[in-house]
């Protein structure tokens, strides 16, 4: 069984690898949600797949950035 600081390293490494932190999760998604919606509304449907996302207690480098995902 690993102990939590393995654990954490583990997904600094992944993180690392896949090159994904949240700033560029959060690009990814805006980018896909981006036109037709206003600024606020694409914010605000980030911010709703964020909590979702978050909420499901995966790391950030895990979490599907677009519906291609």
């Amino acid at each position: 069984m690993k102990r939590n600081g393995d654990a954490s390293l583990h997904w600094i490494e992944e993180r690392c690898a896949s090159g994904r932190i949240c700033a560029s999760w959060q690009r990814a998604v805006l980018a896909e949600l981006g036109e037709p919606r206003g600024r606020q509304e694409t914010t605000a449907a980030m911010l709703e797949r964020c909590l979702t996302q978050s909420q499901a207690g995966e790391p950030v480098h895990q979490w599907p950035a677009g519906a291609s995902e």
